[in-house]
């Protein structure tokens, strides 16, 4: 599993970070699930997940096979421009 992000900046001023996912596996894999936190359900990853840049988030993300094996749960924290780093 990866994960890699690109910060941009739209139209209203709101500068956004769009976090991308990526897994491999040795048979294929079937598909990534995510969550933003350490609680709540897990939600399918279809695109990049756009995050305010000047928040930080705890990105906790998991790949299925297509046996239905989940090797391991990954997570990676974001923090933003503008929050105090401690």
């Amino acid at each position: 599993m990866s994960w890699w992000m690109r910060q941009h900046i739209p139209e209203a001023g709101i500068t956004l970070i769009d976090a991308t996912l990526k897994a491999r596996d040795d048979i294929a894999v079937d598909r990534i699930e995510y969550r933003l936190g350490d609680r709540g359900p897990f939600q399918p990853y279809l695109s990049p997940v756009q995050l305010n840049a000047y928040k930080s988030y705890k990105i906790v993300y998991r790949a299925y096979d297509l046996v239905g094996n989940v090797p391991h749960t990954y997570a990676v924290n974001i923090v933003g421009e503008y929050v105090p780093r401690k």
